[in-house]
């Protein structure tokens, strides 16, 4: 999917990756998820099963980003900066959102670090009451592979729908302009 290559520090460890979207096909239908684990690298093929989004730390925020901000993805910066975004909440929820400190970082200059601050800054203060359609794609054991946020099929296929007359009366409107991209 969409993606672009970023400097993230993780408990230290330096990681040049590419970060943004993933394609997987889960039981025959195609969806693209982001991860939501840092720990692991995703594997060709895999064993999962889905779980709600709040056995993530941050669950809700996670799935308050996603559900936003996935559908008008349309770069390789922005799907970078989700994919941050994600990661800073999923590894330091609670402790505010700083992309220059914390258990997860972003190294050097990125242009999708700045995009990530608008999307974090987007989050609502109270998600208590929030219900997201989306879900965790939770790996099991052998072989282990990353846990992923993905949408719920339903919403999926509405949106594949949707898309051509989204784009049709987006022609005729000005551009959303996404900070940084």
């Amino acid at each position: 999917g969409d993606h672009a290559g970023v400097e993230v520090i993780h408990f230290g460890d330096h990681l040049t990756t590419n970060a943004g979207e993933i394609h997987v096909k889960v039981d025959g239908t195609s969806l693209t998820g982001y991860c939501v684990d840092l720990d692991h690298p995703i594997t060709s093929n895999w064993t999962a099963s889905s779980s709600s989004v709040d056995m993530l730390n941050g669950g809700k925020q996670i799935a308050f980003l996603y559900d936003t901000f996935s559908p008008g993805i349309v770069t390789g910066v922005q799907a970078a900066a989700l994919q941050i975004a994600i990661w800073e909440t999923l590894e330091d929820f609670g402790s505010g959102y700083n992309l220059r400190r914390g258990r997860v970082k972003v190294g050097g200059s990125n242009d999708a670090a700045a995009v990530a601050a608008g999307f974090l800054a987007a989050i609502p203060g109270n998600l208590s009451s929030y219900s997201s359609p989306s879900y965790v794609i939770a790996s099991g054991t052998s072989p282990r592979s990353q846990n992923l946020i993905v949408p719920e099929p339903a919403t999926l296929i509405v949106t594949l729908l949707l898309a051509p007359m989204m784009y049709l009366r987006n022609r005729h409107r000005p551009a959303r302009f996404f900070p940084g991209s």
